[in-house]
């Protein structure tokens, strides 16, 4: 219901928004000067040191399609019927 009717409604999305800073001694943001924020590609490649959108193999450029969360033997399963090969490094692999 705050979304909708309260505080982050987007009609009165500004003006509370002001008020609240105001009443919580915060600076006022510039909504124009504001970073744009990085893609997920770019992010994993400052955070990897590898452009995740480049075949390590061929190098050539790849499209991101989808990402899977959850259990990773549910995705195996689908690569294993279909006879792929799925080595997939161990800290990849890992939760979190």
């Amino acid at each position: 219901m705050v979304r909708y009717a309260g505080l982050f409604c987007n009609r009165w999305k500004k003006g509370y928004l002001s008020l609240a800073r105001r009443a919580l001694r915060l600076p006022e943001r510039n909504e124009t000067e504001g970073e744009t924020p990085l893609s997920w590609a770019s992010r994993q490649r400052q955070y990897t040191g590898v452009d995740p959108l480049v075949c390590p193999l061929c190098q050539c450029s790849l499209s991101f399609v989808a990402m899977v969360f959850g259990r990773w033997d549910k995705v195996q399963s689908l690569f294993d019927s279909a006879g792929v090969d799925t080595h997939i490094p161990v800290l990849l692999l890992r939760s979190g």
